[in-house]
């Protein structure tokens, strides 16, 4: 696909601004939805403008300012744009994918911010956007985890960049192994040949970077003979079902799953016991890898045609992704678990959450958009009384706690696993 390709989906939008707003918000104080517009106050920020910066661009009717640029990759491709606008145009213009095509165009054209694009090399230098591949797994040392490349495993753990490099959340790492092992669960690692998932280099536009990256692991998945692919890092999550499937990339007949989903299901079935009990008011916050961009993204080669010469439809059926099947209901089922824990929802939730800003560079970029938004979820948590925001997702965890501490926040920004650690009791 390209832009061209998108030419038809752009001229279906009617500047109708829908996707700056959440469908039928709970109040006007948190009644927007994408973070980047919200920030800068500007309308070429928003997906319906970055829609029509892309078909001036692709017709050559503009040029790619510095501010335009900006307006591009200042948006954490968050999705909530597309569940949006498909909720009133159903899939006739489906801005995220205009976005990618966008950024893809944009890339090809050597138009990326300098921070983003040296990002992309260190992925191609070193398999991660930052640190070097054989510290990859240095928080692994002395735990004595299967090497998935010398032994068959049922389980195949794929730990992420995020979390592999930040020796902050090292602890967590070490407290999911202690679970699989309590659970006797048959798995491994692939150590310092585990690569960055792809996604990233994908989202910001590099494509053949990002096929390669996504080469690379799928055909170490295939080796491994897994019968699981658990994800512990969002960010690769959302990649394994949203954009490998773009990628053409097979992971095998391997189930993917996230960390949540995989350990209540090991609870539900008695192989795990854990005994928790925590005190305090918790609002849990959907990320969007882990939430709407983890709807898996089902490949469609079908054409447009024009019935009577008015309405486009398609000559096959076709899946559309409203943002509905996403990872929303297990992390709420571990953090029930926790007896004492006072469960409360924030006004903007599941498929209509509040992106935190901080994943996709943005953090690295743009750091006061990615602090802007993070200062809009506290103030959303604040408002329904929650004294800790929790996330399943380590780099929107720390770019909301960096955020709070900035703020002097009363609210306390937690990892899902942190929590569940410290809820621990000793005599369970």
């Amino acid at each position: 696909m390209s832009l061209e390709d998108r030419i038809h989906n752009i001229e279906q939008c009617n500047r109708c601004s829908q996707c700056k707003f959440v469908h039928m918000p709970k109040s006007q104080e948190f009644s927007s939805i994408c973070p980047s517009k919200y920030q800068s106050r500007f309308h070429a920020s928003s997906a319906g403008g970055q829609v029509i910066s892309a078909y001036g661009y692709h017709k050559n009717l503009i040029e790619a300012s510095p501010k335009m640029i900006d307006s591009v990759f200042a948006c954490s491709m968050c999705g909530a744009c597309e569940t949006m606008c498909k909720s009133h145009m159903g899939d006739n213009v489906e801005p995220f994918d205009t976005i990618l095509e966008f950024r893809a165009q944009l890339a090809e054209d050597g138009k990326v911010p300098e921070t983003l694009s040296n990002m992309v090399k260190h992925l191609e230098q070193e398999g991660a956007p930052h640190g070097k591949r054989d510290e990859r797994s240095r928080w692994a040392e002395g735990l004595d985890i299967k090497d998935a490349r010398k032994e068959t495993v049922d389980v195949l753990l794929h730990i992420g960049s995020g979390q592999a490099y930040s020796e902050k959340q090292w602890d967590n790492l070490r407290f999911i192994v202690k679970l699989l092992k309590s659970a006797k669960v048959d798995f491994g690692i692939a150590y310092d040949s585990e690569s960055d998932s792809g996604g990233l280099a994908y989202e910001i536009g590099y494509r053949s970077v990002a096929d390669k990256l996504a080469q690379e692991w799928a055909d170490l998945v295939q080796k491994s003979q897994a019968k699981t692919l658990l994800a512990i890092s969002a960010e690769a999550y959302s990649a394994f079902k949203n954009v490998y499937p773009r990628l053409n990339k097979k992971l095998s007949s391997v189930r993917v799953l996230h960390t949540t989903e995989f350990f209540e299901e090991l609870l539900q079935q008695g192989k795990l016991s854990l005994g928790m009990k925590n005190t305090g008011k918790v609002a849990y916050h959907d990320s969007c890898r882990l939430g709407r961009r983890s709807e898996e993204y089902i490949p469609w080669n079908g054409e447009y045609i024009r019935v009577l010469n008015t309405m486009a439809v398609t000559d096959t059926p076709r899946k559309v992704n409203y943002g509905n099947d996403g990872n929303y209901d297990a992390p709420r089922q571990l953090l029930s678990r926790v007896d004492g824990l006072d469960m409360v929802e924030l006004e903007r939730t599941r498929q209509y959450s509040f992106c935190c800003g901080g994943c996709t560079g943005v953090k690295e970029t743009y750091p006061d958009m990615a602090d802007g938004a993070a200062q809009e979820l506290l103030r959303e948590a604040e408002s329904v009384g929650a004294e800790v925001l929790v996330s399943g997702s380590s780099c929107c965890q720390a770019n909301m706690a960096a955020a709070a501490k900035r703020s002097n926040s009363s609210v306390k920004v937690a990892y899902l696993f942190d929590l569940l650690e410290a809820s621990i009791q000793e005599d369970a």
